[in-house]
């Protein structure tokens, strides 16, 4: 799902699109073929090694496995350039890379197991290895273990002496810990660097979790296959990533693998909760990462495949037999915790269909549910793709009261409950909110979010609408839909130019795109005919006092192509030189 954070209508685009991950093996490269050392093994540990995608042998007769996704999860924003997010992607050889989306297609942005690898590569030309080659078959399952990554998560962003930079947190099978430090320099790829190797005594990590306590502080929370949960202060100084703290949150090796952990916001203090099984654990820790109260629940009798918070104290799990469960944790006078369930439930009947996984939008105007069939028949199971469903909740507030009564007045940073009025329109057939669109002839008698939000509704409207039934009103609302997004764009653009003159003054450097907006902006507001369109005395006010800020040393003072940085033609039609072309009233989208 990608929303356009500059479109004045920020519908949600669904499609589909696959991440190409590398073919890279890390067990491959760590010195020991596995096809060197299985002849001298017994039976058990012939069928560990196949049981093994990561020391399965290369045999002519047998096929080998395929390379899947088994975890992927985005960055904060501004990791990479213009603000954008990275994709963190895990395999099932435990290979983590980043991407990123460019143009709908996933470009491959680094390789951070390659990296770890080379890093280990170098100690282990060092050593010798011995002739035996059952001890080299130890020596294996060792070098492989801290290769694997098991499972991974990302930090906040952090600003340290005017450097911005964040943290990619990889677990590994051997229980140690990774911290990648990764700087928001702006160039095309910044290298990772390893900032940080904790040892723990967590075997085969199956679950991080970051939490920031501070500015410069966070809590990390890693369970492992075993069942154990531990946690650890860490501090970000100018000596680097240290570790303050560490304790044990879980320390019962109960063998029910900690799957999820999320953070639950409650006005006491945050809640972590974590899944273990069938079971769902909530814990509060002090400021060292130890236990203050804790309390477990049953829920269901499957697994549990996903939970997010729906608000303070109020979670929704789901389980692998699709049932939905409404999670409130209480605290006491005393501070101890107590739980309690209530079943929700669904216009859509899940029998037979087994639940993956769980995801709810940013401002939780609706979930996302990943699930598949799984029937049996006698001895057989059936099973098919799986698919996504999105469900609305439906005791929250209305969406479009809710962004017409935004106080924020960020109309991107709800896009989800644009999406979901929309779904709205479509299922009941009229378009919520119209008279809102149509409620002042004077546009300027909108302010500049209600004018992007009656923009949004309007186009809503002419999408949803039979052009053949009204073709006069379609018309009228089509020209006054094109007034709205064109004082949208002026305003967007005086802001941009206004934003880049005040660096300018402030005595930071513009960097030569910037210089190219600023001047190309500048050139559009200046010359565009379709600026004549404009009517009011507000908007005239606020063109003729942009073009009065002074010019800026370098900035663009000719119209070409930011594509090809080629010159534009002007023969009867505005034309591209080279392979662009495209209508020059209009140049900055």
């Amino acid at each position: 799902m990608l929303p356009d954070p500059r479109s004045v209508t920020p519908y949600v685009n669904l499609h589909r699109t696959w991440v190409s991950l590398p073919q890279f093996r890390p067990s491959e490269n760590v010195g020991i073929q596995a096809n060197d050392v299985m002849w001298e093994l017994d039976q058990d540990e012939v069928y560990q090694m196949i049981m093994d995608v990561n020391l399965t042998p290369k045999l002519p007769t047998a096929k080998t496995h395929p390379c899947i996704v088994v975890q992927a999860a985005w960055s904060p924003g501004g990791v990479l350039r213009n603000n954008r997010c990275a994709l963190g992607v895990m395999s099932n050889f435990g290979a983590v890379s980043l991407h990123a989306s460019t143009n709908m297609q996933w470009e491959l942005y680094t390789d951070i197991s390659r990296q770890w690898l080379e890093m280990n590569q170098a100690e282990w030309n060092k050593e010798k290895l011995v002739d035996d080659l059952r001890a080299n078959f130890h020596t294996l399952k060792e070098r492989v273990a801290r290769i694997k990554t098991t499972s991974f998560c990302w930090s906040d962003l952090f600003l340290l002496d005017s450097t911005k930079f964040g943290l990619l947190i990889t677990g590994q099978a051997s229980g140690c810990i990774l911290f990648w430090r990764l700087e928001l320099t702006g160039v095309a790829r910044a290298k990772p660097s390893l900032a940080l190797t904790l040892d723990t005594d967590l075997k085969k990590i199956s679950s991080l979790h970051w939490s920031r306590v501070g500015p410069n502080k966070g809590v990390l929370l890693a369970g492992d296959h075993g069942g154990r949960i531990s946690s650890y202060v860490l501090l970000v100084s100018r000596e680097g990533l240290e570790c303050e703290h560490r304790a044990e949150v879980w320390p019962h090796a109960d063998r029910l693998t900690v799957s999820h952990i999320t953070t639950l916001p409650s006005p006491r203090g945050a809640v972590l909760l974590a899944t273990k099984g069938t079971f769902l654990v909530a814990l509060r820790l002090d400021n060292f990462g130890a236990v203050v109260t804790f309390t477990a629940q049953q829920v269901g009798n499957l697994n549990i495949t996903g939970v997010c918070s729906l608000g303070d104290d109020v979670a929704m799990v789901v389980t692998q037999s699709g049932c939905f469960s409404e999670v409130t944790v209480h605290t006491t006078g005393s501070g101890e915790m107590t739980t309690s369930i209530r079943q929700l439930g669904t216009d859509k009947n899940l029998t037979h269909w087994a639940a993956i996984g769980l995801s709810i939008s940013h401002n939780r105007a609706f979930c996302a549910v990943a699930y598949r069939l799984c029937k049996a028949y006698d001895h057989l199971i059936r099973r098919e793709p799986g698919q996504i469903a999105f469900f609305k909740l439906p005791h929250r507030k209305d969406s479009f009261t809710l962004l017409r009564d935004n106080p924020t007045e960020e109309l991107t940073r709800y896009w989800d409950h644009v999406e979901a009025v929309r779904l709205q329109n479509i299922s009941d057939g009229f378009v919520q909110g119209l008279e809102f669109a149509t409620d002042h002839d004077d546009l300027e008698k909108y302010s500049p979010y209600q004018l992007r939000l009656a923009a949004v509704v309007l186009k809503m409207f002419v999408s949803l609408t039979d052009a053949t039934e009204n073709k006069d009103m379609i018309q009228l609302m089509r020209c006054r839909l094109r007034q709205m997004q064109l004082h949208v764009f002026v305003m967007y653009l005086c802001g941009r130019i206004g934003q880049l003159v005040d660096r300018w003054r402030s005595g930071l450097l513009l960097s030569p795109s910037d210089l190219d907006s600023l001047g190309l902006s500048r050139l559009w507001l200046r010359g565009s005919a379709a600026r004549r369109d404009l009517t009011g005395g507000k908007m005239s006010a606020l063109i003729e006092g942009t073009l009065r800020l002074p010019q800026v040393p370098g900035e663009t003072r000719e119209e070409f192509c930011h594509i090809c940085r080629g010159d534009i033609l002007y023969n009867g039609r505005p034309t591209l030189s080279g392979k662009h072309l495209k209508s020059s009233s209009l140049p900055l989208r």
